[in-house]
């Protein structure tokens, strides 16, 4: 199964200012601890593309995704399982909830497996499932990204 972790930016990290969303400095935090690199593209276009390619991909595979979800891991009652554990009802719940120490990470989780039988390595000892080039996407230092990023409300673009 391969499994796949990416952030969104949405609201929840982005805070209004000088007519510009900015970046809070948690989720900026967050990210450098992650890595030196950031790949930042459209989500509908990926899901587009890996629709495109499993329509004629051998071997078969599916996937599933979805926001992951934070809470405390210690705390567990039948309301909690229901709302966050049978959420999706396919059994892949567990893969989308995470400790809320992590919440300012603010994930979004991508998970692809073999709908027949377990996915086999087709590239030495990983899968690849070719989706071609993303338009949307544009690899930034994380640096420079997280102190750069300045998106503008449409009415001023």
């Amino acid at each position: 199964m391969l499994y796949s972790c990416t952030s969104i930016l949405s609201e929840s990290i982005l805070h209004f200012q000088d007519k510009k969303y900015i970046i809070n400095d948690a989720f900026k935090r967050a990210i450098r601890a992650f890595g030196e690199y950031v790949l930042i593209f459209q989500l509908d276009e990926l899901i587009y593309r890996l629709k495109k390619v499993q329509e004629t991909h051998i071997p078969k595979f599916g996937y599933v995704f979805a926001p992951i979800i934070y809470r405390d891991l210690n705390r567990f009652d039948t309301k909690e399982y229901n709302e966050v554990y049978n959420r999706m009802g396919n059994g892949y719940d567990n893969f989308f909830v995470k400790s809320i120490d992590y919440k300012e990470q603010n994930e979004w989780r991508l998970l692809i497996g073999g709908l027949e039988n377990p996915l086999k390595p087709t590239n030495g000892d990983s899968f690849s499932i070719n989706i071609g080039t993303l338009e949307s996407g544009h690899i930034f230092q994380s640096d420079i990204f997280l102190n750069t990023l300045k998106i503008t409300t449409p009415t001023e673009v």
